[in-house]
């Protein structure tokens, strides 16, 4: 847990029990950027970290309903995230398209206005989900380093 110099008030402050284990695991989002991005076209750290925030943001808001979702939700001390690269575009669609054949739920950001690709968000799900697995190594995603 991290310590903060400003106060907080803790009057109204929610306080969150963590959920009981799942024997799965605990559930993760994955969160996949265009290294392109980064490597040939110049973007700095902050505006990649800004596309991989609206992914996430906008993946739970438009499938809030999902059951996964909800649990995701309601143990925030326990959330995690893995962000992955993608060498560009292309590859970026290969995860797209094997994400759809196995109905996996995901929120593709598109940069506005120039609606330009930038980061994709899988809706929350357990480490066993060989669709999702499956769709990763087929896009040719690796953790981000």
């Amino acid at each position: 847990m991290m310590s903060s110099s400003i106060p907080v008030d803790t009057t109204t402050a929610a306080v969150v029990v963590p959920t009981e284990s799942h024997p799965a695991g605990p559930l993760r989002m994955q969160i996949i950027l265009r290294r392109d991005l980064f490597e040939n076209l110049g973007w700095p750290v902050g505006p990649l970290m800004a596309q991989a925030s609206h992914a996430s943001t906008a993946v739970l808001h438009q499938f809030k309903d999902e059951p996964n979702v909800q649990t995701y939700l309601e143990d925030l001390p326990n959330m995690r995230k893995l962000v992955y690269q993608t060498t560009d575009m292309n590859t970026l669609q290969k995860t797209i398209d094997h994400l759809e054949t196995t109905g996996s739920k995901y929120f593709l950001w598109m940069e506005q206005p120039e609606n330009y690709p930038t980061a994709l968000a899988i809706v929350p799900n357990r480490k066993d989900n060989k669709a999702v697995s499956k769709a990763l190594h087929k896009g040719g995603c690796v953790l981000w380093k």
